[in-house]
């Protein structure tokens, strides 16, 4: 799935802002990344929504196509995880599975590569 972070455009990621919340769409559904009471869910746009609303915390240094991020729910400070291919929310402990890579083609989309599954 390639998703598209609202409100941002170009190829280098400086463009990520700590204390901004972005959301996250399905470039085939328009359909955002939610949470519901026990999961991750695809639903439709909903302003000021927080369930929706999602930080991006760089965790390394540099500027090259290898950066590692995290995902952080607005809501609760959990993580979006893989767990064995399943994308999930946990607490933050640090793992290789809650690290992405962000990628692009160059057109305003943008896809989360798992650091685990790379």
């Amino acid at each position: 799935t390639t998703s598209v972070i609202s409100d941002v455009s170009g190829v280098d990621t400086g463009f990520l802002k700590p204390d901004v919340a972005y959301k996250l769409f399905n470039v085939n559904s328009d359909l955002v990344l939610d949470r519901d009471d026990t999961s991750l869910v695809q639903n439709k746009n909903v302003r000021h929504k927080a369930t929706q609303e999602w930080m991006i915390k760089k965790l390394t240094d540099g500027y090259s196509h290898k950066e590692m991020y995290k995902v952080m729910s607005r809501q609760n400070g959990e993580v979006l995880t893989n767990d064995n291919g399943s994308l999930v929310l946990a607490p933050d402990e640090n793992l290789l599975a809650q690290q992405w890579i962000i990628s692009t083609n160059g057109t305003g989309e943008y896809t989360f590569i798992n650091a685990e599954s790379k």
